[in-house]
């Protein structure tokens, strides 16, 4: 198994989905929140899994946990400062 590290090429719905497993919805529930169809899930399932390296769910779920693989969010500038 290759590492999870973040890949460029895993687009910002996989992000999304990505995201959603970690947090712990089924495909089902990702499905319905965000107004796809269950196999377009499976299909952001699979391609998130092998982008990455990883081998099933619990994977993707440790790699966002770790932030092994999600790019950093740019911190928040503070209008109250210079």
């Amino acid at each position: 198994m290759m590492g999870a590290r973040y890949n460029p090429d895993l687009t910002p719905r996989e992000i999304e989905v990505a995201r959603l497993i970690a947090a712990g919805l089924t495909n089902p529930t990702i499905a319905e929140r965000l107004c796809i169809s269950r196999e377009t899930v499976k299909t952001h399932v699979s391609n998130i899994l092998s982008k990455l390296g990883l081998e099933n769910r619990r994977a993707i779920r440790d790699a966002i946990e770790k932030k092994s693989y999600a790019p950093e969010r740019p911190a928040h500038r503070r209008y109250d400062q210079p």
